[in-house]
Order: structure tokens, then C-alpha cells, then sequence
């Protein structure tokens, strides 16, 4: 796409969704995300940086693929991420390795869990979990703030995670 004399390429990125998309400008060497970068709240930004959130939202979610998009973003060597939830990230390689670790622990603790009751207890497994992942990133939210912060944001991720639990049984 030539955005007045400024080429922007369009790159299939799959596993938030089938349909997702990321755009590649070259002039910034930069990427604009969707959501395949997770979720970047700038009151969880520490010392150590940006803390990102993978949001697997129901009802594509594609976790392979996901973790190839995730490394696809990173052979394109950007300098720097637009996140659609929120801000830029400078350095996308340091943040990658944390980003596949919080898929695995999400496929972890779906897996783990029998059908019943599972959505509830994946709820509650992801805010605890964040609980200790922002604290162990130097953030001094309360448990409460964060939970106002990115509750909503959880609840879809275990929405996402039980769709793709029920995809997984049927198959």
C-alpha cells in the first residue's frame, strides 16, 4: 500500500485470529501490531521496561501460529513496535522471550484443567498469575489496581483459552 509516497506492507501474522494482520513501514522500521504483540499498559512500565499481556481472545486463537508470528516480527528485525494497546515499544527482541513464555504458561494451566468449571478456574489462574509476573517486573500496583487495570483483559483471555480447549476436545 503506497500511503502518499510512503510504502506500508502488509504481513499476514496469525494465532491472536486467522484474519490478523501486522503493516511494516519501512521509512520508521517499524511494525504496527494489532494485537499479535500483546497488550503494553503504561502504568505497568517499570525500570525493566514495558510488561506486555498476550490476549487470546475468543474464537480463532491459534497458538502455534501465534508463537511463528511472534518470531516472524522478529526476522523482520524492527526497531520498534506499535502497539495498538498502548504506546510504542522500543526493542521488540527483548520482549519476545517473555511474551512466548506467558503463551506457554496460559496453554500450561488450560491444559491442566479438566472441562468443568475449567473457564472459572482459568480466570482465576491468569490474574494470579500476572499477579506474580507484574510484581516480579518491579511494579508496585495492588493486587486490586491491577485487577481494575487488566481484569477485563484476563476474563477474555480465559474465554479465548476455554473456545480453543472445547476446539481441541472436539477435534
Amino acid at each position: 500500500l503506497d500511503l502518499n509516497g510512503r510504502p506500508l506492507r502488509m504481513v499476514d501474522t496469525p494465532g491472536h485470529a486467522k484474519h490478523h494482520l501486522c503493516v511494516w513501514d519501512e521509512q520508521s522500521k517499524g511494525l504496527f501490531t494489532g494485537d499479535v504483540y500483546g497488550n503494553s499498559y503504561p502504568e505497568l512500565t517499570t525500570v525493566q521496561g514495558r510488561y506486555l499481556t498476550p490476549v487470546t481472545s475468543p474464537v480463532q486463537l491459534d497458538p502455534p501460529a501465534w508463537h511463528a508470528s511472534i518470531d516472524k516480527i522478529l526476522a523482520m528485525n524492527p526497531e520498534r513496535l506499535f502497539l495498538t494497546h498502548y504506546g510504542i515499544l522500543e526493542q521488540p527482541a527483548a520482549r519476545a522471550e517473555q511474551l512466548h513464555k506467558d503463551l506457554d504458561a496460559y496453554l500450561e494451566m488450560a491444559t491442566a484443567l479438566p472441562p468443568e468449571g475449567r473457564y472459572e478456574k482459568l480466570f482465576a489462574q491468569i490474574n494470579e498469575y500476572h499477579q506474580q509476573q507484574v510484581k516480579a517486573h518491579g511494579c508496585e500496583l495492588s493486587n486490586e489496581e491491577l485487577d481494575r487495570l487488566i481484569g477485563s483483559d484476563n476474563e477474555l483471555c480465559a474465554q479465548g483459552l476455554e473456545v480453543w480447549m472445547q476446539r481441541q476436545e472436539r477435534a
